[in-house]
């Protein structure tokens, strides 16, 4: 994986944000709005040794304030997103996400975690590439490109 950020939101155990910190991703953000999923992610780092790794960022809150609230990126990185399948505002998030004005600089990718056969409602165009992985499928959108 080639250095920059990486976003793992809605990060419920944070295994892939933390296997893109250990192949040279920094910084790195484990976000999620779940007590349940952040004691997981605590637990994570504690048996890893990263409790107070550098470049490893954990925080509680919503997806959809956080990204209200977030400041602009710099750089080259990857969010990647695995809502519940059942979330209504997975196309919100993508929209914000992939906006050319919005938190990612252009051309970094946005990678969404969704149920096979269910492409989350987007404003922002199709997806640069899915792949499918049995019942499950990862959608990418490159930020800055909307169409």
């Amino acid at each position: 994986m080639a250095r920059g950020f990486f976003l793992d939101l809605c990060a419920g155990t944070g295994a892939v944000g933390l296997e893109a910190f250990s192949r040279g991703a920094a910084p790195v953000l484990l976000l999620d709005k779940s007590r349940v999923a952040l004691r997981a992610i605590e637990g994570n780092l504690e048996r890893l040794g990263l409790g107070q790794a550098e470049g490893l960022r954990v925080v509680r809150a919503d997806l959809q304030s956080w990204l209200t609230q977030a400041e602009p990126l710099q750089g080259e990185g990857v969010a990647y997103l695995d809502p519940p399948y059942e979330e209504r505002r997975t196309g919100r998030w993508i929209d914000a996400l992939v906006d050319s004005r919005g938190l990612l600089p252009s051309g970094c990718l946005v990678v969404v975690e969704h149920r096979s056969g269910h492409l989350p409602e987007v404003g922002v165009g199709a997806p640069a590439w899915s792949r499918r992985y049995g019942d499950t499928t990862l959608s990418a959108w490159m930020a800055g490109e909307a169409r």
